[in-house]
């Protein structure tokens, strides 16, 4: 009998089932994928809950945008971040 790493791990491997995660938070999906996930859902509320848990990661970028955009309003600065928070995968 195969070893699985959990039970959503095993239902994926043995079922027809495909899993995808509901966020695009690097350390939850890269547990998801290690599971048997094979895709990420994400929305602005999704990626704006990751963001406002990891703002420390991302205070540098975000200035770094500010300062390389100096025309964009805040809706484009959000736009831009939104787009790099939900494209971050597991490394």
């Amino acid at each position: 009998m195969k070893n699985y790493k959990s039970p959503l791990h095993q239902t994926v491997s043995t079922t027809p089932t495909e899993f995808w995660n509901d966020s695009c938070s690097v350390p939850e999906l890269t547990y998801a994928i290690e599971h048997g996930a094979t895709g990420a859902t994400s929305n602005p509320f999704i990626v704006y809950t990751v963001l406002k848990a990891s703002l420390g990661e991302w205070r540098d970028r975000i200035k770094q945008v500010i300062a390389e955009h100096l025309t964009w309003d805040e809706e484009q600065i959000a736009q831009q971040i939104y787009e790099e928070v939900g494209l971050r995968g597991p490394r």
